[in-house]
């Protein structure tokens, strides 16, 4: 656990860092300068949430009523390369099993939660691909909207049935509290007439 304070009551928590050598950096916002004072305390790192590695991830079964589940990524390590940004920044993570019976959409709403620093991101990932590190085993990303950063939406057209890791993080490696709903519906199969040149819309 690492946490500094300096002064103008601005301070900074991360409940987990690996093992390394890391810069810290001290600027002044709009050019400015001048002496300050900095605090840094070492603590045991936080526990990790019970589902933060593909080892015991949280399950959820896709029904016919939508589903919402709370959770944190707060002292989560980082587990998942996936869609954060930037790419590879360290950004605690972690993990659902989705379980999907029959071929059917879903709508997703992904929600930090009041006083959460977290700038929701949704990795989905192919059934039996939790841990890969491949991009061609994303099957969809889902960032936050660049003008309400706490809340993610989209829909998945179609998941045919199987157990498909959804992996939750924070862009610019923010964490904490968040909400995850799920919204199931018919599967949205059907190819719209004006797909192609051979049937526009007049």
């Amino acid at each position: 656990f690492f946490s500094l304070v300096y002064r103008g009551n601005i301070s900074l928590a991360i409940p987990y860092l690996p093992a390394g050598s890391w810069a810290l950096w001290v600027d002044g916002q709009g050019g400015s300068a001048g002496p300050f004072e900095l605090k840094v305390d070492f603590k045991a790192p936080a526990t990790p949430p019970a589902n933060d590695t593909c080892a015991a991830p949280s399950s959820i079964a896709l029904a016919g009523a939508p589903v919402t589940v709370m959770g944190t990524t707060w002292g989560a390590t980082d587990q998942n390369f996936g869609c954060e940004d930037p790419a590879g920044v360290f950004s605690p993570d972690v993990v659902y099993s989705l379980v999907v019976n029959s071929p059917q959409s879903v709508g997703i709403e992904l929600r930090a939660e009041p006083g959460s620093s977290l700038k929701p991101v949704l990795t989905l990932r192919s059934p039996g691909t939790c841990g890969s590190g491949l991009v061609t085993d994303i099957q969809g990303c889902g960032w936050s909207d660049p003008q309400l950063s706490d809340r993610m939406l989209t829909t998945i057209p179609v998941l045919y049935p199987g157990t498909y890791p959804v992996w939750i993080e924070g862009d610019d490696g923010t964490q904490g509290a968040f909400s995850l709903r799920l919204s199931p519906g018919p599967a949205l199969t059907a190819t719209p007439t004006n797909d192609s040149c051979l049937g526009p819309v007049s």
